[in-house]
């Protein structure tokens, strides 16, 4: 629990200017949260954590109450949760955790390297079984991933096997600068019997949008959340703002007077005293009958939705909303309003699973993301090229894979290389084999790792994208942000490659 602005002098000094708004901005959120009744993710982990450390009759309980504890991409996780995992397991050292320490590259939102890789310094007893064998790549591709990954000093080491027959060398590919590292993209794709953008190749531009975090399921989610948490002051401003003449000051005041009262779920369906008073100061006495004709609007849906029936059926609930005004408001907002509604179509069928609005809510807090929302597609759907940055890809896999600016300072980042990639403490003695492998030749106490290691973990995850083909392209020469020529040096993950494991291509203009 550091304090917020030790956390910024230590690690954000760029933002130190703006100190004082962002921690008048922290105690605020933290105010609004406590007002409404609600917590945000950080903070079931943080309270979790101190009823473990600060409530000795609970965490014992909880200690008690799993046989097993399972962890799923543990490589992935932040040191929070690693805490948590491991007070958890205390008790009956019980824990398993399943993860790939050469896939740990998302430092940036708060992930934690050393969560896995000290894992045999936090548990001595646990043993390591590595999973070896890849179904995906051909033994080429695997052969180039495996000896990258190989430079890295913090790893559990392990070598990759291809289940799949043979298949191309993958190929380095120097280009004279990115207008010809497109060129060569677009080519080498028509090739492949596909093309790209100008030349009309259907594309899918992969965004960060989800599908839970679309506009309309939100908006749609906002009506159940306000029957399950009267408070929840977030919900109630995004649905009145949904209904004609309800604007960001009209839901503000609306909030205002219908949050003085217990239940402000009560005070909207009876017309409670605050608002049974007349318009706002300055509000024409036209435009507040048509809010008020909105309000009503607002109360026939919540009034059925609020019923105990309706809170134990979360798919009606969701049927409800749109066929009493949401389906309207869709088809005059949004230019693609058909495949919204059945997207709601898709959510309505999703909730019939469960049994009451608030286990829905709960699953939908913690549900995977399912789809994109800004995916913009040309051409025919079954036939597309995806562009992706690395992070937005893992996980998944295609047939051919181009890796396009591989030039250091862009692949690897030159500020990536300046941030640490995390610190391993060295115990005076028992350090097991797995560690020891790591820390051999060295007498230091206290290891710093180097950044360039995620980096080069990026790159890992980026070649074994590939199933069939792969291609490291970088441009010899690129534009400054002056609009200078400069000079590119290849990524030093290409340069570190023995040259046994791709073919070297060669693209210029004649």
């Amino acid at each position: 629990r550091t304090p917020l602005e030790l956390h910024l002098e230590e690690n954000y000094p760029h933002f130190a200017i703006y100190k004082e708004e962002i921690v008048n901005v922290f105690h605020r959120y933290k105010d609004r949260k406590r007002e409404a009744n609600a917590m945000d993710f950080d903070d079931l982990l943080v309270n979790w954590k101190l009823l473990l450390e600060e409530h000795e009759d609970i965490s014992a309980v909880l200690k008690r109450k799993f046989r097993y504890i399972l962890v799923d991409e543990y490589q992935d996780t932040n040191k929070l949760q690693a805490d948590v995992v491991d007070a958890m397991g205390s008790v009956r050292s019980n824990v398993m955790v399943v993860g790939d320490d050469a896939q740990s590259i998302y430092s940036f939102r708060g992930a934690s390297f050393e969560n896995i890789i000290t894992f045999p310094l936090r548990w001595p007893q646990a043993t390591i079984y590595k999973l070896e064998t890849n179904y995906r790549s051909t033994p080429q591709i695997l052969q180039l991933a495996n000896q990258t990954i190989a430079h890295n000093r913090f790893q559990f080491q392990k070598e990759l096997h291809a289940v799949r027959g043979d298949g191309p060398d993958p190929a380095v590919v120097g280009v004279d600068d990115v207008f010809e590292q497109a060129s060569f993209i677009a080519q080498r794709i028509l090739e492949l019997q596909m093309e790209l953008s100008r030349r009309l190749i259907p594309y899918e531009i992969r965004s960060g949008v989800r599908f839970f975090e679309q506009a309309h399921i939100k908006d749609v989610i906002a009506y159940l959340k306000i029957i399950t948490n009267y408070r929840d002051e977030l919900s109630w401003k995004r649905v009145l703002k949904l209904y004609p003449k309800i604007g960001e000051k009209t839901a503000a005041d609306m909030w205002g007077r219908i949050s003085q009262d217990r239940d402000p779920l009560d005070a909207f369906l009876n017309v409670g005293p605050a608002l049974s008073r007349s318009a706002p100061a300055g509000e024409p006495a036209l435009r507040w009958g048509a809010i008020k004709k909105s309000l009503d609007s607002l109360r026939s849906v919540l009034r059925p939705l609020s019923t105990e029936s309706m809170k134990r059926n979360p798919s009606e609930c969701i049927r409800l909303v749109v066929e009493k005004g949401y389906a309207d408001y869709a088809r005059s907002k949004f230019a693609n309003a058909q495949a919204r509604l059945d997207d709601l179509e898709q959510l309505s069928q999703y909730a019939l699973r469960y049994d009451d609005v608030n286990q829905f809510l709960e699953e939908v807090a913690l549900a995977n993301p399912l789809a994109g929302e800004d995916v913009a597609v040309v051409g025919p759907e079954d036939e597309k090229i995806v562009l992706s940055s690395v992070h937005q890809a893992k996980g998944l896999e295609w047939r051919a894979v181009f890796v396009i600016w591989l030039a250091d300072g862009r692949f690897p980042s030159q500020r990536a290389l300046r941030v640490p990639g995390g610190i391993v403490r060295v115990p005076e003695q028992n350090v097991p084999e797995e560690m020891a492998l790591m820390l051999r030749d060295t007498m230091e106490k206290e290891i710093v790792i180097p950044g360039e290691e995620e980096e080069r973990r990026l790159f890992y995850v980026a070649v074994t994208r590939a199933k069939q083909e792969l291609y490291l392209v970088f441009p010899v020469m690129a534009r400054d942000r002056a609009g200078m020529d400069v000079l590119m040096e290849p990524s030093r993950f290409i340069r570190e490659l023995p040259g046994d494991v791709y073919e070297k291509w060669v693209i210029g203009t004649e």
